[in-house]
């Protein structure tokens, strides 16, 4: 039998039409959640996130260091708090997610690595200094 253009085009539009059923059969079978459960609700209240990472901005930046089984966070000069939160967000994988406090000593603080699953982890360092919030987010090195 011979293949004529009309057979081959119509070969070519079953397999894409078959890629195309592959890709929405993969796409059901992962589970995608939102970053959070309450997310429109935070969403709402995204106006004093911005505000307390401007704060931050303005006191300068935070750095993460690694420092034999910790991640050092370092404040800016500026920042005179005992204690802060540490969130760690894992994009891939809610499961991994964390949250704790940590006590700050000369602008330092010590993050323990046991905490740290995924490198790709970030983390959302909140305070308060002077009734003003303060936010920052840090990309672990």
């Amino acid at each position: 039998m011979k293949l004529n253009w009309g057979h081959g085009l119509t070969v070519f539009i079953v397999a894409f039409m078959a890629l195309i059923l592959s890709f929405v059969y993969r796409s059901f079978q992962r589970d995608i959640d939102l970053i959070s459960p309450d997310y429109y609700q935070k969403e709402i209240a995204f106006q004093s996130q911005i505000n307390a990472k401007k704060a931050m901005q303005e006191l300068g930046k935070s750095t993460a260091s690694i420092q034999g089984d910790y991640y050092l966070i370092e404040l800016p000069q500026d920042v005179q708090v005992e204690e802060i939160t540490v969130n760690g967000v894992c994009l891939s994988d809610k499961t991994k997610d964390f949250t704790t406090q940590l006590t700050v000593d000369q602008n330092k603080a010590y993050l323990p690595k046991s905490l740290i699953v995924n490198a790709q982890q970030e983390i959302e360092i909140r305070f308060q200094q002077n009734e003003v919030a303060y936010y920052d987010n840090i990309q672990l090195p």
